[in-house]
């Protein structure tokens, strides 16, 4: 299913909160965030496409990246509003502080008897209160700078190995285009893209950053490779890196831990 951007650490997309409320929670978890270095998205959406509540909220917590990358100290509130369905979906670095028991604990306790009374803005204040508690003692040690290899390896298994088959593609181009224009062309491309990914890791910190930045000096090198096009943007799915997400969000991940509710 297509997933909204973050319009901040509240997006409403269903329209369930009052504006006072969403403009409360949004302040409380920057605050939130600004002291613990912990993220919280809550998301609202009409309705789920054709799949649970589960797979969608760990599709989004990963395409937003919640949570600060290396730490993976993230926490997801989604709730389908039509599908009268939620789940607390939570990164790694805090499953130790709010597992699933805990998380089920808070939507059966303060938030399902809420909602079933319509009160929509309490029941999700209260929720995010709970889940502010129980993880706002857990202390996340910054992530050191590590090695390129160190780094880019366990990036490379995490997105499997998409960006490489991107990159394959793009140069069977090139080497279709060398095969009868001559060769130089090719070596010029690869020299091109090996300054453009090392620069591109070190300098923006994603592994799509170093592959777009790869292929675009790989063309500026090869003087454009002879009428070769550009095949590959920014937009669609790889639309942000895994380092740097939009909407403040700061790259983390989740093994899929949390619960899951209805009312």
């Amino acid at each position: 299913m297509s997933f909204p951007r973050p319009s901040g650490y509240v997006t409403d997309q269903a329209f369930l909160l009052s504006t006072s409320t969403r403009n409360i929670l949004e302040q409380r978890i920057a605050s939130f965030t600004a002291s613990t270095t912990h993220e919280i998205a809550v998301v609202t959406i009409p309705k789920l496409e054709n799949e649970t509540i589960e797979t969608a909220a760990l599709s989004l917590f990963e395409e937003w990246g919640i949570g600060k990358k290396g730490s993976d100290n993230g926490v997801l509130f989604l709730i389908a509003r039509d599908d009268r369905v939620m789940r607390i979906e939570v990164g790694y670095g805090l499953e130790g502080v709010l597992p699933d028991i805990t998380a089920n604990a808070i939507i059966a306790t303060h938030v399902t008897p809420a909602f079933k009374r319509g009160e929509y803005d309490k029941g999700v204040t209260d929720g995010i209160d709970a889940i502010m508690d129980n993880i706002k003692g857990e202390k996340v040690p910054t992530p050191k700078r590590s090695s390129f290899l160190g780094s880019v390896i366990p990036e490379i298994l995490h997105q499997g190995y998409v960006l490489f088959i991107i990159v394959g593609i793009f140069f069977i181009f090139f080497g279709m285009y060398s095969m009868r224009h001559g060769w130089g062309y090719f070596g010029k491309a690869v020299v091109g893209f090996i300054f453009g990914f090392f620069f591109g890791v070190t300098f923006f910190g994603g592994m799509l950053d170093g592959v777009l930045c790869g292929m675009l000096l790989a063309l500026v090198f090869s003087g454009g490779g002879g009428g070769v096009s550009f095949p590959f943007g920014g937009g669609g799915y790889f639309g942000s890196s895994s380092g740097v997400s939009f909407g403040g969000f700061g790259g983390g991940r989740s093994g899929g831990g949390g619960a899951s509710g209805r009312w």
